[in-house]
């Protein structure tokens, strides 16, 4: 291959790397089909239905109240996305809200683990990013209050975490075409999980209020900012490099 076809080679190489990847709101939608059932789910199964066509559904009716929790493995953590839908029939509150565990040391929901999960609802009707360790909550961001003064809130959520810890929380109602990014963090406190699941509180009238559904995970291969744009200069080096080259191998063979 004659080096002019190498430099073009390289030239076109780097164009399609930085443009490789899209924008959240150009990607896929999550209305894809949905296997949340297919998900290895163990714990208080007795307080769900799990619907091939509806999700992960609570019913525990002879509840006064109280809460419940599902969770299937994963050991995923770092270079992770995890997306999901929720379904309310209810103004969330303090006393009726759910929280999804992206990654958690243990299996029992309900007690003490170190872990992150999305809360959903509570004091704000919002989405909200927590780091917990042991019994103790810490708000690592808070988003949007999209439920507002909505008695029955259709919604999907997606997070990210990439190799340097960077988390970052999208949402999307239903009615809405794409997905709105609720903010970046940085946190690396928390390095192996066990499993993600699915947190419950409410109170009796409650007991059958909550779906979830579209629940995926998988690696994103997407670049943070400072990955991508150290990458891209080294690759204008090696570009650069390879042009003088060039310029110096058609010198001498004039």
């Amino acid at each position: 291959m004659k080096r002019s076809e190498v430099s073009f080679f390289l030239i076109a190489s780097l164009f399609i790397f930085c443009d490789c990847s899209l924008p959240i709101d150009e990607e896929d939608s999550s209305e894809e089909t949905d296997l949340t059932s297919q998900l290895a789910w163990s714990g208080e199964t007795d307080k769900f239905v799990i619907n091939p066509k509806k999700g992960v559904h609570l019913d525990d009716p002879q509840a006064s109240g109280g809460t419940a929790y599902l969770t299937f493995p994963s050991t995923a953590l770092l270079d992770t996305s995890w997306e999901f839908g929720v379904q309310l029939s209810f103004n969330p509150s303090a006393n009726n809200h759910a929280r999804f565990y992206l990654a958690s040391s243990s299996t029992t929901l309900s007690g003490d683990l170190d872990g992150y999960y999305v809360q959903i609802g509570g004091t704000k009707d919002n989405l909200a990013l927590y780091r917990q360790q042991g019994d103790r909550a810490t708000l690592l961001l808070s988003g949007r209050e999209l439920m507002k003064k909505n008695n029955s809130p259709k919604f999907y959520a997606k997070v990210e975490c990439d190799c340097n810890g960077y988390w970052t929380l999208w949402s999307r109602l239903e009615s809405e075409a794409g997905y709105v990014k609720e903010g970046q963090v940085k946190d690396c406190k928390i390095d192996s999980s066990i499993c993600c699941g699915l947190f419950c509180v409410y109170t009796q009238s409650r007991s059958n209020g909550f779906t979830f559904h579209h629940i995926t995970q998988g690696t994103t291969w997407r670049l943070s900012p400072t990955r991508e744009k150290t990458l891209s200069h080294r690759l204008i080096r090696i570009l650069a490099n390879s042009l003088t080259m060039s310029e110096v191998y058609c010198c001498s063979t004039r």
